[in-house]
């Protein structure tokens, strides 16, 4: 990590991305459909936020949920000059969802885009934050160690669990990206070059909240999407000349499935992540638009992990079926069954530490970690001699849906909680465009309502966020099981 700390162990906190460029009068984000934001509106934005809010203590999560776009932007950046953390909640999850999120964070504060009709403490309006007329303070001196940020992830239970973010772990993914040395108290020059990328992904997740915050760092503009469309991303790509383009590997099914247009020229490369992505995809996607795809591997509880460098794209030296090389200040073992850290090239669990990584959880405690301040991924796979890392596959049963984790446990009981139904097993089915999809095995309780897939998919539409519903449910009379009587999942298919 090449982190420039201001004086011991502290560092100007992020709000300095707009806080430093409160007289910058370029374009910071673009929202497609609405607003232009330059640095100077979205810095005076940021700052009525926090007079709002008031002054925060660096342990005083603040939840937000908003929509991609200025706003979403102004208030993180409000919260960090407030002198507080926000911790990111998807404007897509259904209320119970939303409440379970909050009772786990305990926040001192919630902040909510107006249209989305939420009790909230700040109100977020794009009219009266664009008109906004305050000073802007300086960005605050805080410790490395303070909460920066906090993202949920469902992890391996279904129940929300949120991974602090410090300020070293968050300025050190700006860092891994960069590659370059940085310093919070000396930003590179803000450009009126083109976008540096689009923002499709949400901006409550990892890839969507670090791309941007990656991109204002550099002083370039992004162009933020609320949903995906292939062919209107095909129009702001050339329209706004986009070189680099970040697309799950859904977004990819979906632009070959369609006809976006031309994308090269002007784009140069595709990054791409969050789930698994199959060689065929990538050759498709490749072959026809001719764009190399460089593929990254991470979590929310780790950040990057590893990626291909941009040279063995470009030169041909490819290391197939790997997800790159692993980065620096990033370390990997893979373990055996028994705790064993095994040599190069050899299959096991992978695991993780990191000098700029945090293991702090809210809602899990220190699960995720051993004593040695290592996170087991969940995965399994192999690394070899030059540190090229390999996945073959998960240690859990969590489905990965165009990026998006399902638990199935958390499926299954919503399902179980039908009054018609006595059992439930929820696995993934293999899916070309969205990579995974679940579906649901459902036994009828004995003498109960007779009830049809509209019926239960409309049940725990009710109940749970669209993306984690089943695609299909089969009623069986019973499962195989094992000799203790439970479901045996891998013969569902």
């Amino acid at each position: 990590m090449m982190l420039k700390l201001t004086v011991g162990e502290v560092v100007r906190s992020l709000a300095t991305l707009l806080s430093a460029r409160a007289d910058v009068d370029l374009p910071a984000v673009v929202e497609d459909g609405g607003p232009t934001w330059t640095f100077g509106n979205l810095a005076v934005a940021a700052a009525a936020v926090a007079n709002e809010l008031g002054p925060l203590s660096p342990e005083s999560p603040v939840a937000l949920t908003a929509h991609n776009g200025g706003a979403f932007v102004a208030a993180m950046a409000g919260v960090w000059l407030a002198g507080g953390a926000p911790a990111l909640v998807p404007p897509v999850l259904p209320e119970h969802e939303r409440a379970e999120v909050l009772d786990v964070l305990s926040p001192i504060a919630v902040i909510a885009s107006a249209e989305l009709g939420l009790k909230a403490d700040v109100s977020l309006d794009d009219g009266a934050l664009l008109a906004a007329d305050v000073l802007v303070p300086d960005a605050p001196l805080v410790p490395i160690s303070a909460p920066a940020l906090i993202l949920f992830t469902s992890g391996t239970t279904g129940d929300p669990k949120g991974v602090v973010y410090t300020m070293r772990m968050a300025w050190g993914l700006i860092d891994r990206i960069a590659s370059n040395e940085i310093d919070p108290d000396d930003l590179p020059r803000v450009g009126a070059a083109p976008p540096r990328g689009i923002v499709a992904t949400p901006m409550a997740h990892l890839a969507g909240v670090f791309g941007t915050l990656f991109s204002l760092w550099r002083g370039r503009s992004v162009i933020t999407m609320r949903r995906f469309d292939p062919r209107r991303y095909g129009e702001l790509v050339r329209s706004h000349e986009v070189q680099n383009l970040a697309l799950t590997p859904t977004m990819m099914r979906m632009l070959l499935d369609d006809d976006p247009g031309r994308l090269a020229p002007p784009a140069k490369i595709v990054t791409t992540g969050a789930a698994p992505v199959p060689p065929a995809l990538r050759e498709e996607f490749e072959s026809r638009f001719e764009i190399p795809v460089q593929i990254s591997y991470g979590q929310t509880e780790s950040g990057v992990i590893s990626f291909e460098p941009v040279s063995d794209l470009l030169d041909g030296h490819r290391r197939p079926g790997t997800v790159g090389r692993v980065v620096p200040g990033v370390t990997v073992q893979i373990r055996g069954k028994r705790g064993e850290v095994l040599p190069p090239g050899s299959d096991g669990a992978i695991w993780v530490r990191g000098g700029d990584m945090s293991p702090r959880l809210i809602g899990d405690g220190d699960k995720a970690f051993d004593d040695g301040g290592w996170m087991s991924t969940g995965d399994v796979g192999s690394l070899d001699a030059d540190g090229y890392l390999t996945i073959s596959g998960r240690e859990r049963e969590v489905i990965i849906r165009g990026g998006f984790n399902i638990v199935p446990a958390e499926v299954e009981r919503e399902l179980i909680a039908h009054p018609s139904v006595a059992e439930a097993a929820v696995v993934g089915v293999p899916d070309a465009r969205l990579g995974e999809v679940p579906h649901a095995w459902v036994r009828l309780a004995p003498g109960g309502d007779a009830v049809t897939d509209a019926d239960l998919s409309a049940w725990l539409h009710d109940r749970l966020a669209p993306y984690k519903v089943p695609v299909a449910f089969r009623f069986v009379d019973d499962f195989s099981r094992t000799e203790t009587g439970k479901i045996r999942k891998h013969v569902l298919h």
